[in-house]
Order: C-alpha cells, then structure tokens, then sequence
C-alpha cells in the first residue's frame, strides 16, 4: 500500500512497471531476480525520453498493479488500493 500511495501522490510523469513470473524472474524481489529484463526496459525508456522521440507519459501504469490487486483479498485495503490504481489509469492524483 505505501508503494501505491506514493506513486499515486506523485505530481511528474510516472511510469510503473510490475514484472511477472513468466517474464523471467524479475518478479522475485526488485527484479533482483533477472536484471537484464528491467535493464533492457529501463535503457529503451531513457533512449526515448532522452532522445526526445518520445515525451514520458503523465501517468504510465499499465496493467502494472494487477499483481497487487490478486492478493489483496477485500476489506478497507483492497477499496484504499481499486481507488489508488483507479486514480492513477484516470490520471487523477490522489490527494
């Protein structure tokens, strides 16, 4: 949860990407599992953004938080983080 609130509460461009288990293991801790997956995204986003081809997005999420979403099972955090990823797709900051 205090991943998705800061996230949410940021006012520059974010862009957010949660890897999955079928991506290799990146997914099993900071992508300290497979870091050549995370680097080769992380360096063609700068490429892009620093070459000015292309403009970082406002708000990038994807689909990133559905792995979060899957284990939160119901009750006050599962409304608290709909509402966070919610906001973030739209845009919104939450606050």
């Amino acid at each position: 949860m205090s991943a998705l609130r800061f996230i949410a509460a940021l006012n520059c461009p974010v862009t957010v990407r949660i890897f999955e288990f079928d991506q290799g293991w990146a997914a099993s801790h900071c992508q300290m599992g497979a870091l050549a997956p995370m680097q080769a995204l992380v360096f063609d986003w700068l490429d892009k953004v620093a070459a000015g081809t292309e403009l970082a997005p406002r708000r990038d999420v994807g689909n990133s938080f559905d792995v979060i979403q899957r284990y939160l099972r119901g009750g006050e955090s599962r409304r608290e983080a709909d509402d966070l990823i919610k906001r973030m797709h739209t845009g919104a900051v939450a606050g």
